[in-house]
C-alpha cells in the first residue's frame, strides 16, 4: 500500500504526472473546508482512491455445506485406468450348484465350473476452461490482484460441479463403443430405484415411522439383496436438521435422537448430508466400495495453461479429468447401492 503526500507549494516542483495526481484530488476535496498548505498522509492504491481502502482477499460465493460429500466419498475409493479407456467392464462371477450326500461315497461326483459375464460404464472427458483478456491481466496485477489464481479456483471447481452432476444425474447421450451409459445415482439401473411416499423431514411425521422407513430400505439391500457390507446412508440437509433434533422417545431421552437411533442400525455405517438430495423423500444407500458404488479415473484433475506466443494472446487456463461412475452388482443381479425418491 502506497502513501500520498499532498503539500500545494511542493506540488509545484513535482513532475507533470505527480501535478496531475495532486489535481485530480484537488477537484475532489475542493469543496472542503481542509488547508492542503498542512502537511496530509492518505492511504490508498493510487490518488483517485485516496481515501478507500480494498481488502487483498475476496469473498467467495458461499455454497451448501457437504457440496461434494458423495462425490468425495466415490473417489476415495475409485479404479483407477488407462487415459485411453473408454468403456471400463468388470466380470460378475457365477455360483457353483449341485454336490451329493450317500453313504458309500459312490453315487458319482457331479462338477460345475463357474460361468461369467460382463457389465460396465462409459469414461467420459469432464473439462472446463478459463480465458483472461491479457490487458485486464495485467490491470489487475497492478493492484495486486491475482485474477489468474482466482479464475484457476473457480474452474476447477466448475469442473467438479460437472464431475458432480454427471455422478448425481448422468448422461444419456454420452455412450461408450459398447453402447454403455451412466444414466447416474438418480436413475442408473444398476442401482435399485425405489420410492417412498413418507416425508422425513415434515415435523408431522413421528421418529418411529422415521425409523421404520429407513430400516425397510436397508433391509432391501442387507435382506433381499444379501448385501452384508457396511452401508452409507446420505440424506438432505432438511432430513438432517430434524433427526437430529426429534427425540426417539419423549419418555425415554436415553434412546437419543432419530438420528442416534438411525446410526445405531446394525449395516449403517454412517449417516451424513448431501445438498443433491432435497426435502425429506430422497434419500441414497450404498455400500461405497470397489466391491461397490465408486468412481472409475482414467485422468485424474489435471490443469494447464495453453502457450501465449504473441504479447496480446489471452491467459486460457484449461482444467480436464477423465472419470466414470458404477454401482457393481452380482451375476444375477443382486445390489448394494439404492437411491429413493419421492412416488
Amino acid at each position: 500500500m502506497s502513501t500520498l503526500y499532498l503539500n500545494r507549494e511542493k506540488a509545484k516542483q513535482w513532475t507533470r504526472v505527480q501535478q496531475k495526481q495532486y489535481r485530480e484530488n484537488h477537484i475532489r476535496r475542493q469543496s472542503s473546508i481542509k488547508d492542503f498548505s498542512i502537511l496530509a498522509a492518505n492511504a490508498g492504491y493510487n490518488p483517485d482512491d485516496a481515501y478507500r481502502v480494498v481488502d487483498d482477499m475476496a469473498v467467495d460465493v458461499m455454497n451448501p455445506i457437504g457440496e461434494f460429500a458423495t462425490y468425495f466419498r466415490l473417489n476415495a475409493v475409485a479404479k483407477s485406468v488407462d487415459v485411453g479407456v473408454l468403456d471400463y467392464t468388470y466380470r460378475q462371477r457365477s455360483q457353483m450348484v449341485g454336490g451329493t450326500v450317500s453313504l458309500s461315497g459312490q453315487t458319482g461326483i457331479i462338477t460345475d465350473a463357474v460361468e461369467y459375464k460382463n457389465a460396465g460404464t462409459v469414461m467420459p472427458v469432464i473439462d472446463f476452461g478459463s480465458k483472461r483478456d491479457w490487458r485486464e491481466t495485467k490491470t489487475a496485477s497492478r493492484e495486486g490482484l491475482d485474477v489468474l489464481a482466482d479464475d484457476a479456483e473457480e474452474a476447477e471447481l466448475t469442473a467438479l460441479r460437472t464431475a458432480n452432476k454427471y455422478m448425481w444425474n448422468g448422461d444419456a447421450k454420452v455412450k461408450s463403443p459398447d453402447g454403455r451409459v451412466w444414466l447416474g445415482i438418480k436413475g442408473d439401473p444398476s442401482l435399485l430405484q425405489e420410492t417412498t411416499s413418507l416425508d422425513m423431514a415434515n415435523a408431522a411425521t413421528t421418529a418411529k415411522q422415521i425409523v421404520n422407513e429407513i430400516t425397510v430400505k436397508r433391509d432391501l439391500l442387507r435382506i433381499t439383496n444379501n448385501c452384508s457390507n457396511p452401508l452409507e446412508l446420505a440424506i438432505s440437509q432438511e432430513m438432517m436438521s430434524y433427526w437430529e433434533s426429534l427425540p426417539y422417545s419423549i419418555n425415554d431421552k436415553g434412546f437419543g435422537t432419530v438420528l442416534s437411533y438411525v446410526e445405531g442400525l446394525k449395516g449403517i455405517a454412517s449417516v451424513y448430508e448431501d445438498p443433491e438430495l432435497s426435502g425429506g423423500k430422497q434419500f441414497m444407500m450404498a455400500y461405497i466400495n470397489r466391491r461397490g458404488l465408486h468412481a472409475v479415473t482414467g485422468q485424474a484433475m489435471s490443469s494447464y495453461m495453453k502457450q501465449r506466443f504473441d504479447h496480446n494472446d489471452p491467459f486460457i487456463l484449461i482444467k480436464w479429468m477423465i472419470q466414470g461412475f458404477i454401482a457393481k452388482s452380482d451375476f444375477v443381479g443382486q445390489k448394494c447401492a439404492m437411491y429413493v425418491k419421492a412416488a
